[in-house]
């Protein structure tokens, strides 16, 4: 079954449960593949691939990730935890992501394997790191990049770690 056609499914149990809070970010997600939809038809496509649909789950999961973040500076709990709901919503459609010992022991063992010693020579660990089996649909960019740092001895600046690569 396609995300579009789960995600109709979901929006015809939502209105007949009349849950409002499910409904929402449901309606969101299909108005966001119908669009992607609309743009690939004109490249003679006619659905989008499942690579595709992640890619479009993750943007709407990292937008409201940003949001909460937002709210919480802005004092304002109300809108973040609505936001917070509307992310565990999303986040049912995403596969599992891994945990932090998870991710810790990915990256030490690969660390291990290529024999990086040194901060100058991450750029060995990322290619087998970004590799699909974890990057981007079951590992967010924020933790892997805070997780080399980490192993690699450097600290990193909070800021720099949240800047997610160009797409």
């Amino acid at each position: 079954m396609s995300l579009k056609d789960r995600v109709s499914d979901e929006i015809k149990a939502a209105m007949k449960a009349k849950d409002k809070i499910r409904l929402e970010p449901v309606r969101g997600i299909k108005k966001v593949i119908l669009e992607k939809e609309s743009d690939i038809r004109a490249q003679g496509r006619e659905e989008l691939t499942p690579e595709e649909e992640l890619a479009i789950l993750m943007q709407l999961a990292k937008q409201r990730r940003d949001s909460i973040e937002q709210y919480q500076k802005a004092d304002r709990p109300e809108l973040a935890e609505k936001e917070a709901q509307e992310l565990a919503i999303l986040e049912d459609y995403l596969p599992k992501q891994l945990s932090e010992e998870e991710v810790r022991a990915a990256v030490e063992a690969i660390i291990a394997e290529v024999g990086a010693t040194s901060p100058k020579e991450m750029g060995k660990v990322m290619g087998p790191v970004m590799a699909p089996v974890f990057f981007p649909s079951r590992l967010e960019y924020r933790k892997l990049r805070m997780q080399l740092h980490e192993n690699a001895g450097v600290t990193v600046v909070p800021a720099i770690a949240d800047v997610n690569p160009p797409t």
